[in-house]
């Protein structure tokens, strides 16, 4: 239990994915939660003679000052003891008051600790969160979101399908916590008219000695580390999303067997995976670390660092800028590289994996399915734990053979 003072709430702060909190000694219940997102009031307590405890929450900091937030904290308490529900009042004044930001908030609080990938959530909900951040939540109408679908389907179709089916879950997780009263998505159609196709984009050999000496340009407009991460996605086969995030306390580089160990919170299926580093992903690796530019002061505990800040890795969407740019260069289009994604790199791995080339036969399909961490759903698959490590690792040294083959 803290005491709170002006200057204490003032300076307190939190790290990234850290959640502290406080409660304040000069009020019954009142509770400070502090994260990397900024701070928040709540209150909790139990009045007399109930079983259930009553966590509410008052309002954020600075738009509350910690007078306010006592004074609040008092007026519900008093009403708890008099036997007053102010759980179903505080509900009551939530659906009507909510911001469509504050509930985007709050289902991005929830994502992150629940969901891998949670960051493509927030990128999708950008643009709705610009348009309505201090609109009530509850007065959007599917008419509302058909309007905002359909103007980013105008030029991103598959944009405005993956922004709808965020939305209607983050509305089902608003519907299933009584914050709204309606999913006014549920059973929508995709307002995009668009039907998404399964993706098959893989690069032709003639693509990828293409791309690899444009990720050696020195006049390149792309920073090193973002260079050096594409080339990683394709020498290790793994998820753009992952590389981007890698840290260097998941590497073994200097030994026999080097390998890169990605703990099951950054994994799309939650369970860590083992990746072997071939000889050349390990240079790349290590060329990526070497970069004296690496983070805004030189070190990071990203192997890719963002050039704004060392605390954090690239962004996901840095890859897909720098792959557009690449695809868009004149020289490159001359040469004959089409449009392409970063995953598509990951899915042209593992075909070159597969592909047999003059005499040499490829690596099965189950080494291929390893490699690429998918979960194998058959009931086999619950019992046999075998972790394909010496497989995987002739994968990765056979794809990079071949890779050095092409771009020779």
């Amino acid at each position: 239990m803290t005491k709170l003072t002006k200057e204490f709430v003032e300076h307190v702060t939190a790290s990234t994915k850290q959640r502290l909190e406080f409660t304040d000694e000069g009020c019954k219940g009142l509770r400070l939660r502090v994260t990397s997102t900024g701070k928040v009031w709540g209150f909790l307590a139990r009045g007399k003679g109930q079983a259930t405890t009553v966590r509410l929450t008052l309002g954020r900091y600075p738009a509350m000052s910690l007078a306010q937030a006592r004074a609040r904290a008092s007026a519900e308490s008093a009403k708890l003891e008099g036997g007053q529900d102010i759980r179903a009042e505080a509900i009551a004044a939530k659906r009507e008051g909510m911001t469509f930001g504050d509930l985007v908030e709050r289902y991005l609080a929830h994502v992150e600790r629940t969901k891998a990938s949670w960051k493509n959530d927030k990128g999708y909900l950008q643009r709705p969160l610009n348009k309505w951040r201090d609109r009530v939540a509850s007065s959007l109408t599917r008419s509302d979101f058909a309007e905002l679908l359909s103007d980013i389907a105008a030029t991103a179709p598959v944009s405005a399908n993956r922004t709808q089916s965020v939305l209607r879950t983050m509305l089902g997780y608003a519907v299933d916590r009584d914050l709204i009263k309606e999913n006014v998505l549920a059973g929508a159609k995709k307002f995009s008219g668009k039907k998404e196709r399964a993706k098959d984009r893989v690069l032709c050999d003639a693509e990828l000695k293409v791309l690899w000496w444009a990720l050696d340009d020195p006049l390149s407009p792309t920073s090193r580390s973002i260079e050096l991460a594409l080339r990683t996605i394709l020498l290790t086969c793994a998820r753009p999303g992952e590389v981007a995030g890698m840290k260097v306390e998941e590497l073994e580089l200097d030994t026999p067997a080097p390998q890169w160990t990605i703990p099951k919170e950054r994994v799309k299926n939650r369970r860590a995976h083992i990746v072997p580093l071939s000889p050349l992903a390990v240079e790349t690796i290590k060329e990526a670390l070497a970069d004296k530019r690496r983070g805004i002061d030189g070190e990071s505990p990203y192997v890719f660092a963002s050039k704004w800040a060392s605390t954090d890795g690239i962004a996901r969407h840095s890859l897909s800028q720098a792959t557009r740019r690449i695809c868009s260069d004149a020289d490159h289009i001359e040469k004959g590289l089409k449009p392409f994604t970063p995953h598509d790199l990951r899915r042209t791995g593992a075909t070159l994996c597969r592909k047999k080339v003059g005499e040499e036969p490829g690596v099965s399909r189950d080494t291929v399915r390893a490699l690429l961490n998918h979960v194998d759903g058959s009931i086999t698959g619950v019992y046999d734990l075998y972790d394909m490590l010496a497989e995987k690792r002739e994968a990765v040294e056979r794809l990079a053979d071949r890779i050095k083959m092409i771009v020779a």
